[in-house]
């Protein structure tokens, strides 16, 4: 099924698997990286409000991909070239 805290709140559900699951579970992999929160330690709600308001290190823009990558809602998650998009701006800003 996945890992837990890794997997969206609708696999949790057992809902049929989507592409947006991929997209919740690549969110929580940046959560790891870049704060160190386990997400399997916290609800998908409670990963929102701590790297909304506990992590100013991380860069405003990349913050804003990572918190829509973990939205609870599947349709609320950005797509796969959004994320690529801003990540290449980011990079190109070094």
């Amino acid at each position: 099924m996945g890992t837990p805290g890794f997997i969206s709140p609708q696999q949790q559900n057992r809902e049929a698997p989507s592409f947006s699951d991929d997209i919740y579970s690549l969110g929580c992999i940046m959560v790891r990286i870049f704060t160190s929160i386990d997400p399997k330690h916290h609800s998908p709600s409670e990963l929102l409000f701590e790297v909304s308001n506990k992590y100013t290190h991380i860069p405003d823009e990349l913050k804003k991909i990572i918190l829509s990558c973990i939205q609870e809602e599947a349709n609320d998650r950005p797509s796969l070239d959004s994320i690529i998009d801003t990540v290449h701006r980011l990079i190109s800003l070094r």
